[in-house]
């Protein structure tokens, strides 16, 4: 199991808005920096983040991006499903080609029903886990060394 790059970046997003003193509006390109993307990016995985209600866009000179909740309050497993939305999880080849050309194909494949209850199960995993115990005084440090340089620029 792998999962995508855009959950990746949806997690780092999130705890770069977190460590933001005052909850400060931040421009995607200061994220993108940040996190080593193109804007385009990471406006794509806003635009998803912001849908389902994690966090807040504003337009305009004044505006950027921030979070609409606390760390505490939002389970990884939330994140995750946004992340993984697009695609999906990809566990085998069954997963990646419409016709599989396995010789289990056509009803005979217990292994795709043994993986969906294994996304189950971590899926189970990442509800017990919140955003807040992600963050840590080193990534807020990381993050605020980051925005400083990114402002002196």
């Amino acid at each position: 199991m792998q999962l995508t790059t855009r959950t990746d970046q949806a997690i780092k997003i999130i705890l770069y808005l977190a460590a933001q003193v005052e909850s400060r509006w931040v421009a995607a390109p200061e994220i993108a920096a940040a996190i080593g993307v193109s804007s385009e990016v990471v406006q794509k995985v806003v635009l998803a983040l912001a849908n389902a209600n994690l966090l807040r866009t504003s337009r305009g000179r004044y505006g950027g991006i921030r979070l609409t909740r606390e760390l505490a309050d939002i389970p990884l497993s939330e994140v995750v499903a946004v992340g993984e939305s697009e695609t999906g999880w990809k566990f085998t080849e069954c997963d990646r080609t419409a016709n599989c050309p396995c010789y289990l194909n056509g009803g005979k494949c217990t292994l795709r029903a043994m993986y969906r209850e294994v996304q189950e199960k971590i899926m189970a995993i990442f509800e017990g886990i919140t955003l807040a115990q992600l963050r840590t005084n080193e990534t807020d440090s990381a993050a605020r060394q980051h925005a400083d340089a990114w402002r002196s620029r």
